[in-house]
């Protein structure tokens, strides 16, 4: 069996990312996978106008003939254009989806179909599509009622190297620092971008470092960069919270497990998710996590009492109750993440994920 995966996200085929684990993991059980990113060009017209990354997919086309099954990541672009040319390559076409596929905040200009061009394109992909991968229940839910017929949608949930997603030593020079100088360590990962709800969170922990403050140091730790940085470092000035803030900007994939390990919980407060990466990762790390009652977070994250509704009207004093819940008994931190540890070794390993991607492989071939 040889596989054709289509991205044009350049951080998916990075060393330990997805995209590179699937190639090995899948090779395992003799499939063949090759990994093609289509680039964006560099002009601004690139991000409403994918003209770049649709060209590129086209002198894809021949290339692909060779594969069995066309496993696209993404609904649009890619997934929509190889919808379109589906009479050309005429090859299976195994639409991936991910939490912007098929979730939308239009309150924050987040979600592809959160007007009508992004419906329709949507809707054309998984109609043509031979099948589509959900990444959690509630999308595989949403993509049904959108009028996807449930026998063309698979749930594949995410999944890591949880031995290589382990506690460990603490070695770079300013983590170490970070660590000695405070005695309760948040850590949020996401990009800095109005959907991760970054500045609840900055205003949640002002209010929690004003009641923490008499029992020591406490420091928030925000790792992604994105299109509100200035914005947010204002933010902790207007806050008063400057210097319990540390921003450290994007980092490698291969240097994560270092960075949980540094913290003490973990943070995810986005007003939209599917089954984050960074929420498997920080429970792998053995990390207490609290996070947004969203998509496939709750099918994730087990104990009720770490959840919290991002889209409540109490806003930010959602996060910061639950940040003086975790602060409160270091002995039931210690508890939730040997528990969440063991959640993701049992459910979301990348060997579950990789035998069920073989699984849904094998559908497609004996369905056609």
């Amino acid at each position: 069996m040889k596989i054709a995966v289509v991205t044009d996200i350049p951080t998916l085929c990075a060393k330990t990312q997805y995209l590179d684990s699937l190639k090995k993991g899948v090779a395992k059980f003799g499939v063949n996978v090759d990994t093609f990113l289509v680039k964006a060009s560099r002009k601004k017209l690139e991000g409403k106008v994918p003209l770049g990354r649709l060209l590129g997919a086209s002198l894809l086309l021949r290339r692909l003939v060779h594969y069995d099954i066309l496993h696209i990541q993404f609904s649009f672009p890619l997934g929509f254009w190889y919808a379109l040319t589906k009479r050309i390559h005429n090859k299976p076409l195994l639409v991936h989806t991910h939490g912007v596929d098929v979730f939308s905040v239009p309150s924050v200009g987040y979600g592809l179909r959160r007007n009508l061009l992004g419906r329709i394109t949507t809707r054309k992909t998984w109609e043509t599509a031979s099948h589509i991968i959900s990444v959690c229940e509630r999308a595989r839910k949403e993509l049904a009622a959108s009028g996807v017929s449930p026998q063309k949608i698979s749930t594949l949930y995410n999944g890591i190297d949880v031995s290589f997603f382990s506690k460990q030593e603490v070695k770079d020079v300013r983590l170490k620092r970070i660590r000695s100088k405070n005695d309760l360590i948040f850590l949020n990962v996401a990009s800095l971008s109005p959907v991760k709800n970054h500045e609840n969170l900055l205003k949640a922990f002002s209010k929690f470092v004003k009641s923490y403050q008499a029992m020591g140091n406490a420091k928030l730790v925000i790792c992604g960069e994105g299109p509100l940085k200035t914005r947010l470092l204002t933010l902790t000035r207007l806050l008063k919270i400057k210097s319990h803030v540390e921003f450290i900007g994007y980092q490698p994939h291969s240097k994560m497990p270092e960075i949980y390990s540094m913290a003490d919980a973990f943070i995810l407060p986005s007003l939209s998710e599917a089954h984050p990466w960074s929420l498997l990762e920080a429970m792998s790390c053995g990390l207490p996590s609290i996070a947004s009652d969203i998509g496939g977070i709750p099918e994730t994250l087990q104990d009720t009492s770490c959840l919290f509704n991002p889209l409540s009207q109490k806003g930010s004093d959602a996060i910061y109750d639950k940040m003086i819940f975790l602060a409160e008994d270091s002995s039931r931190r210690e508890k939730m993440g040997a528990a969440n540890k063991e959640i993701v070794t049992q459910r979301f390993s990348s060997e579950r994920h990789f035998q069920r991607l073989l699984q849904i492989y094998n559908l497609v071939l004996e369905t056609l």
